[in-house]
């Protein structure tokens, strides 16, 4: 919820600090399996010797191992379970002079006699020293012994050889290496499956420093290439060639269903207009599919490159901003941050929540970020100099459960907790409380208002609908009804005496029953009209005719009870009351253009607004007025009402009802 933050949400413990010595290296890995992490410092007690100490996850020692040679400090330190005994073999390099030689050995073994030491290749020194990287670590058993051949890379730095992928056959005691180039995969060395022939390929970053000037070499350093080897470590299919030097691709495996595809970000640090960074796709045999530079996809430069799932994210270091495409390449989203303005790491879940995260490092501060750029936890690392490796995770070494953190100056054991979880799980518990609470007391708010509204408009209409029945059982209604009985009585007109009195009942009879009634069908409005001109036609009579012509299907439409009476009521009460000779009232509906029209007509002496004999008239369809303002306010439908008339020409009341 945005409402909360409290702090990131993690923190970031600097638990010990190590300084680094040129004499030692230290390496942690759980050799045994057994959820403990062990310690291998590597270190070299003479000038051409170099040993391994394994230590417990207690601090004990547990062995020593011994080998001829300089360890060669720029090597990514891999293990391997190459027999599947759950005992892992530590994979270490080491040189006498130019001879490069692999050492595999068993940390925990009791005894050296399982070591195995091979000569690799010649490998020119510079200054004396072994200024070249070894990356490594996938592994297969490439010939069906049973037993995996562990694949490496050699990468000289600038002298000219050796720049190859090679693989140790350890039951044959053999090693392989790829074609002589004058280029070759650098950094790091990544292995799958992408043609689906059930071996792996390898490829890995191919740097283009334009060190050798000579053409008696194929695939030179004056370019960067894509290259891409199969598990025997013959070239996939024929190296492509990208910009001119200096110049770096980075090749990403991103996977699609059963598609697997080479995502490769071309890092360009020339002066050449021609060349800029680029980001390209490419399938396992080395067909481009998808090719745009960095400017169309909104950054300068394109620095790193990482891929999570089936997104891409690349990162522009200058600017600050980490892109998110797709497949195809399309931009997905953009995120920008000062903590992207240097160099991240990853992606790890260093924190084991689930989620990635990455590490950025700038001025000596290291921060965890999520994959759009925003901060989880900080610290700083004092006198730390420049990140040399990546993160290792520890588990129970001495008691410590953390990071391992390798630096130029110093190494770092970190620890990630959470930051006040107890107290942000609380805080979000009461602010969701609160939120559901105020959400609650707004519901059941307008709820009781639109309650009191509707109660309110439905008083409203009862009280007009009371002057309506007022109107009907007025004093001299009543006195008309009974004088009429009488007179016909006194004339010896028992029978339609007799008649007249049991509609007038039915008449008084309708008129209570619809006075708690706010609402009524049309149906039941009009047999109460024809009641009311029944009784009204025996005491006016046979001059009196009326017509109700409703079709069936309106008859269900709701209506305010006793408003079209008054109407019905006006037309006899004053549209008759002058009146010569027939008297005509005609009540019809039909449906047109979606609203349902009811036409109320007579033959009167017409309704002229504002003359005297009809000031109770205007107070009549004034209650109507306002009978359906609220009948509008309870359903939501409308009722309009025109009326037409002239003098001597009578009236015509035309009812509109939206359906």
């Amino acid at each position: 919820m945005f409402l909360i933050d409290p702090g990131y949400r993690n923190i970031i413990n600097q638990d010990q600090k190590i300084s680094v010595s040129e004499e030692k290296s230290n390496y942690y890995h759980d050799i045994d399996s057994d959820g403990f992490t062990e310690r291998m410092m590597c270190y070299r007690p003479s000038s051409n010797t170099s040993s391994v100490i394994v230590y417990s996850h207690t601090g004990g020692i547990i062995n020593q191992h011994n080998f001829r040679g300089i360890f060669v400090e720029k090597t990514d330190l891999f293990f391997t379970d190459y027999d599947s005994d759950g005992l892992k073999e530590m994979c270490l390099f080491t040189h006498c002079a130019d001879s490069l030689f692999i050492n595999v050995f068993e940390p925990a073994a009791e005894y050296e006699n399982h070591d195995i030491t091979t000569f690799v290749d010649i490998a020119e020194l510079q200054d004396g020293e072994a200024k070249y990287r070894i990356s490594g670590g996938p592994e297969e058993d490439v010939n069906g012994d049973g037993i995996n051949e562990i694949y490496f890379v050699v990468s000289a730095g600038f002298r000219i050889q050796p720049r190859n992928v090679y693989y140790f056959d350890i039951h044959g005691n053999e090693i392989r290496k790829s074609p002589r180039s004058g280029s070759g995969i650098s950094y790091e060395l990544n292995a799958d499956d992408i043609d689906g022939d059930t071996f792996i390929e390898l490829w890995g970053p191919v740097s283009a420093p334009g060190n050798i000037k000579t053409n008696n070499i194929q695939y030179t350093d004056q370019k960067a290439w894509l290259m891409v080897f199969n598990h025997l470590l013959n070239f996939e299919f024929d190296p492509v060639p990208f910009a001119e030097h200096p110049a770096t691709i980075f090749p990403r495996l991103i996977k699609t269903g059963t598609s697997k595809k080479l995502v490769v970000k071309l890092h360009y640090k020339g002066t050449s207009e021609s060349c800029c960074d680029r980001l390209m796709v490419y399938s396992h045999t080395g067909e481009k599919i998808n090719d745009k530079q960095a400017s169309e996809l909104g950054i300068n430069s394109a620095d790193n490159i990482f891929i999570i799932g089936t997104n891409i994210l690349l990162h522009s270091i200058d600017e600050g901003i980490l892109l998110k495409l797709d497949t195809n390449l399309t931009r997905l989203a953009s995120y920008s941050s000062e903590l992207l303005k240097g160099n991240i790491y990853g992606p790890f879940d260093l924190d084991k929540n689930g989620k990635t995260e990455f590490i950025s490092y700038t001025d000596y501060s290291l921060h965890f970020i999520d994959s759009r750029g925003r901060r989880t936890a900080s610290t700083i690392l004092t006198n730390s100099g420049y990140l040399t490796a990546d993160p290792v995770i520890m588990n129970n070494y001495k008691g410590f459960s953390g990071i391992y953190l390798e630096a130029s100056e110093n190494n770092y054991l970190l620890t990630i907790e959470s930051r006040n979880k107890w107290l942000i799980y609380s805080i979000k518990a009461i602010i969701s409380f609160l939120l559901v609470y105020i959400l609650v007391f707004l519901i059941q708010y307008i709820q009781v208002r639109q309650e009191r509204k509707k109660q309110l408009t439905e008083k409203t209409l009862r009280e007009y609908q009371l002057i309506a029945i007022k109107k009907q059982v007025n004093p001299h209604f009543i006195f008309n009804a009974l004088t009429s009985i009488s007179a016909m009585n006194f004339k010896n007109r028992r029978e339609e005496a007799d008649n007249y009195l049991v509609k007038f009942s039915h008449l008084m009879r309708e008129v209570v029953e619809s006075s708690d009634k706010n609402i009524v069908s049309l149906e039941d409005e009009l047999t109460f009209i024809k009641k009311y001109l029944e009784v009204e036609s025996i005491r006016i009579g046979p001059s009196l005719k009326y017509n109700i012509d409703i079709p069936a299907e309106f008859k269900n439409i709701k209506v305010p009870s006793m408003s079209f009476h008054i109407f019905t009521e006006n037309a006899i009460k004053h549209g008759f009351a002058s009146k010569k000779g027939e008297k005509k009232l005609d009540i019809r509906a039909y449906q047109q253009d979606g609203l349902l029209n009811i036409e109320i007509k007579d033959n009167g002496s017409g309704y002229q607004s504002g003359s005297t004999e009809n000031k109770s008239t205007g107070k009549g369809l004034g209650v109507v007025e306002q009978m359906f303002n609220s009948y509008r306010k309870l359903t939501g439908k409308r009722i309009n009402y025109s009326i037409s008339s002239g003098k001597n020409e009578g009236t015509l009341i035309e009812i509109k009802i939206s359906l």
